[in-house]
């Protein structure tokens, strides 16, 4: 028997209309990834019932939950659909908001040239980081993690009825990236956007399986290392001035992009550390907050 490799894996998706149920006959879309992390684990009760030894002799099994994470380099049309389940909003007329609301997917981890499939149904990501630096040599890069409602493990068929191949696009780079700071091009060495949604699982009695995912709390923050130019960003900081950002990935030719903008935005606190004759950095930490014009948080724009 020989050990399954990451050069056969491939991982398909597809959102779910009802939360927890595959579609009938899907046809799952490829996603082209750079690590897909899964983690199935089964909680355990132990019996605290005081017998003649020191030690736990009864353990009852509790839920079996899973973990998963997909990290990718952003580029256009594939990654869509992963975006989408973050925002929580199928992305329209080349735009999206971000939403109060949880959507599922039904994912397929295939391994071993397709004899080996694990199955996640009722999945969702609530975490998302992208990462750019013109000090890199990959190309924007994006962490996501989530859980999925259930899963089976090493099942010998596919639940696809046809899978959708990736399309074979170049993914965005930081020379392709542009940052604006309240109405201003910025510029910009590095940068990073984190999503994080609280999501509060419904367990009741009777199943070992939650009921419902209940979407909370959402924060959206992030760092931008800016060269010190000057005073603009240090007068944001000290005058707590609401300001918004707009962060463009895009193509080598800036042709095909995302843009989130968050209109309203706050930079909690800058940093300058002084360790070189050279050239200084300023670090600098922002949160958005809700815009209620906009009626969101965060807006996208495609193209």
């Amino acid at each position: 028997m020989a050990i399954q490799r990451g050069s056969t894996h491939k991982l398909v998706m597809i959102r779910e209309t009802t939360f927890g149920t595959t579609p009938t006959t899907p046809t799952m879309f490829e996603m082209p990834i750079t690590n897909f992390s899964k983690k199935s684990t089964q909680s355990m009760l132990k019996s605290e019932q005081i017998r003649s030894h020191p030690f736990v002799d009864k353990a009852l099994n509790g839920y079996f939950m899973h973990e998963i994470g997909i990290d990718f380099e952003l580029q256009s049309a594939v990654h869509d659909k992963l975006l989408e389940q973050v925002f929580g909003v199928a992305i329209a007329s080349k735009a999206a908001k971000f939403t109060d609301a949880l959507l599922g997917m039904s994912l397929e981890s295939q391994a071993g040239a397709g004899s080996l499939f694990d199955n996640f149904v009722g999945a969702y990501l609530n975490k998302m980081t992208i990462t750019a630096s013109g000090n890199d040599t990959a190309p924007v890069k994006v962490s996501t993690s989530g859980m999925a409602k259930t899963g089976l493990l090493d099942v010998g068929a596919t639940i696809a009825t046809a899978v959708t191949a990736a399309a074979n696009n170049d993914p965005f780079i930081f020379s392709g990236a542009t940052l604006t700071v309240a109405a201003a091009s910025t510029a910009v060495v590095a940068g990073t956007i984190n999503f994080d949604r609280v999501v509060d699982p419904l367990m009741l009695w009777g199943s070992a399986t939650p009921r419902e995912y209940i979407p909370g709390a959402v924060t959206a923050s992030g760092t931008i290392t800016v060269p010190y130019d000057d005073g603009t960003q240090s007068t944001l900081v000290e005058a707590f001035t609401s300001c918004a950002l707009v962060f463009k990935f895009a193509n080598s030719g800036a042709t095909i992009y995302r843009q989130f903008t968050f209109p309203v935005a706050k930079l909690t606190s800058i940093e300058r550390t002084i360790n070189t004759r050279g050239g200084l950095m300023q670090v600098i930490n922002w949160e958005a907050l809700y815009d209620s014009s906009s009626a969101t948080i965060c807006t996208l724009a495609t193209e």
